[in-house]
Order: C-alpha cells, then sequence, then structure tokens
C-alpha cells in the first residue's frame, strides 16, 4: 500500500500552539540550533531478535527528549511484530496502521510518554498492513516537519520493514552483540547498505560480558569494516526495569547502561546539531552564579 498525497487533520501551527507539544525551552541554544534543519531520522536496526534493539531505540529516543530538550517522536516500525507500546507500558491509541489506514497524519492523537517523548506504535493484534519503502519514506519526510528528531524502531533482519525504515532515515544504527552470529547478520546488512551509498550506519555492540567466547571490539571493527558509535555492557538493571515496565535509563539514570546510551546520544546530537552539550551546561551554570 503506497501513500502518495498524505494528509494532515492538524497544522503544523496547531502543533507549535498545543502546550502539550511544547517539550523545549525558547531559549535552548539546541533548539535555535534544531530549529533551522528539518528533523533528523535515525533507524535503529539489527539482523536478528533478541540483541537490545527496542531497549536501546526506546531508551535513546528518551534521553534524545529528556536530557537535550529536543522535540522527539519515537516510531514503531515494526508492524509485524510490535514492541514499542509493551516497553513504554502504554497502550496502542494510535498507531502506524492507522496513519496507513487513514492516509493521514492527526497529530493531536499522537501520545505522549513521561511528557516529553512523543510515540506511534504499531498494532500488537489484528490488522496488518505491509510497510513498503515509498509509504514510510512519505510518512516519515511529512513528519519530519515537526520535530528536530525521529527514532525509528524497526524490524530484526533484512525484510520489507526494515529496508523502509532505512530508506527513511538519514543514519542507521545497527544493534549487535559480541558474537558470531550477530557479528555475521551484520556483514549481510553491510551487503544491503552498500547498496544505498549515501546512508551512514554505525555499530552499537550490546551485551558486553568481557567473556573469553566473546569477540573483542577490535575483532568486531576487522570482521565488519564500520565504525562503533557504542559498547554497551551487559546490565542486570535491565532485567528490573523491564519487569517493573519502565525503561532503565529512566528508572536507573546512573546505571551502565543508561550512561552508555547518554554518550551515544551525545555523539548524534552533537554531530547533527554542532552543539557541545557538556559546555553549555557549564556555560548555563556560570551564569546562574554570576547572575545571582
Amino acid at each position: 500500500m503506497e501513500i502518495e498525497n498524505l494528509e494532515f487533520s492538524s497544522s503544523n501551527e496547531d502543533l507549535k500552539a498545543n502546550p502539550e507539544n511544547q517539550n523545549i525551552s525558547e531559549n535552548s541554544p539546541i533548539l535555535k540550533k534544531a530549529t533551522n534543519n528539518k528533523g533528523y531520522v535515525i533507524s535503529v536496526i539489527s539482523g536478528k531478535g533478541g540483541v537490545g534493539k527496542t531497549s536501546i531505540s526506546t531508551s535513546l529516543a528518551w534521553v534524545i527528549a529528556k536530557k537535550f530538550g529536543l522535540k522527539t517522536l519515537l516510531i514503531d516500525a515494526n508492524i509485524t511484530s510490535s514492541h514499542v507500546s509493551s516497553f513504554l507500558r502504554i497502550p496502542t491509541i494510535y498507531t502506524l496502521n492507522d496513519i496507513l489506514e487513514e492516509n493521514t497524519i492527526d497529530f493531536s492523537r499522537i501520545q505522549t510518554y513521561d511528557n516529553v517523548l512523543h510515540v506511534i506504535t504499531s498494532r500488537i493484534i489484528g490488522k496488518s498492513y505491509y510497510l513498503d519503502v515509498e509509504s514510510m519514506k512519505n510518512i516519515v519526510d511529512r513528519l519530519r516537519e515537526s520535530y528536530d528528531v525521529i527514532v525509528l524502531d524497526s524490524s530484526p533482519g533484512i525484510g520489507n520493514e526494515t529496508l523502509a525504515s532505512i530508506e527513511a532515515s538519514d543514519t542507521c544504527l545497527i544493534v549487535t552483540t559480541p558474537y558470531f552470529p550477530s557479528i555475521v547478520d551484520v556483514i549481510r546488512i553491510k551487503e544491503v547498505l552498500e547498496q544505498l551509498r549515501e546512508k551512514r550506519a554505525r555499530l552499537i555492540v550490546n551485551m558486553i560480558e568481557k567473556k573469553i567466547y566473546e569477540l573483542s571490539i577490535n575483532e568486531i571493527k576487522y570482521a565488519t569494516g564500520m565504525p562503533i558509535i557504542g559498547v554497551i555492557p551487559f546490565d542486570e538493571n535491565m532485567i528490573e526495569a523491564s519487569a517493573r515496565g519502565n525503561l532503565i535509563a529512566r528508572y536507573r539514570p546512573g546505571s551502565r547502561f543508561a550512561k552508555s546510551i547518554e554518550k551515544i546520544a551525545y555523539q548524534i546530537i552533537s554531530e547533527r546539531f554542532g552543539i557541545d552539550y557538556e559546555e553549555n551546561i557549564f556555560k548555563r551554570i556560570l551564569r546562574f552564579f554570576y547572575s545571582r
């Protein structure tokens, strides 16, 4: 199903006027930089399930919204086996399926998580839709106009849904683990990405325990020939946070997982918007004391 002329049920002005959609301070230096650009789209993909892709995409989107103050949208682009609503423990009120079915984007129905992160889920059960590349690109291109950052949680593997997310994004984050089968999947994804020369892709190596049977970071770099943007250690806090129905970055902000996600987010935001976030925080502290 292709969407050629996507309509809006509310204008960009309506979105800006709605207090619930105001996640950024008007004085934020990041906002001033971000509003000069259309939204930056990040697809989070993996060669297989069970590597922590959705844990990373949900936490990354929340950190970008909460810590960096950017208007951020998380989309569950895994229509056939969606998990975002389960991770965030939110109902599937307004979904990507609805957008495909109605051929429109209704901003007033987009959900909010923790009052900072906007979310479009996908249905867990019920009628599904074929997500083709052109439809996904069209939907994302319309949403770019209203968000600073869009994170796509793609389906695992290299099927049509994953290809649609890759094509609709500006950059890809490939989540893998330090085990041989997972690295083989990464190499397969790389072969696909090489046909899309304009796409930048980097690795996130998750669940590092430094066991003797794990591949080292150097071995992974050599085998894949790809840059690594983040290394995330195995963290039991993830299991606890998931059981309690909370994001680990929100539930345990000082955990190793949360700190790793913040570092990845910092790299992405500083590269995209050219802002040294830490420097701005320092300057704000100085201004606070000297203005007293």
